[in-house]
């Protein structure tokens, strides 16, 4: 894929979402519609997408957990990906996915 015409990528904003009220602290299954809301309502990915994203850290574990405090939940573009986004979501507190190193997640890159 090349560059767009002007040589650069265009990046469009996503509107703000409210975060759930009481926080979110019990993992990908619990946060998993307010962190990829934004992506959904802008048609950026489909329901698909998102059952695959679960179905990726059940089957796999917590691959998505990068580095301390950083998760970057995602599947495989066929699975429903609409465009090229991404989001980021900051939690009210912090979430154990069950990575040994890298436990708890605090931000979140859909």
């Amino acid at each position: 894929m090349g560059l767009p015409e002007g040589g650069a990528y265009g990046i469009r904003p996503l509107e703000a979402q409210p975060r759930p009220a009481g926080g979110i602290r019990q993992g990908l299954a619990r946060c998993r519609a307010p962190v990829i809301r934004p992506l959904r309502v802008a048609e950026e990915v489909s329901q698909g997408y998102v059952d695959d994203v679960i179905a990726g850290v059940e089957e796999q574990g917590p691959y998505i957990v990068i580095t301390p405090r950083v998760a970057i939940p995602h599947a495989r573009s066929e699975c429903g990906a609409h465009g090229e986004a991404i989001g980021i979501t900051t939690l009210d507190g912090p979430v154990a996915f069950g990575s040994t190193d890298n436990d708890p997640v605090r931000y979140l890159f859909p």
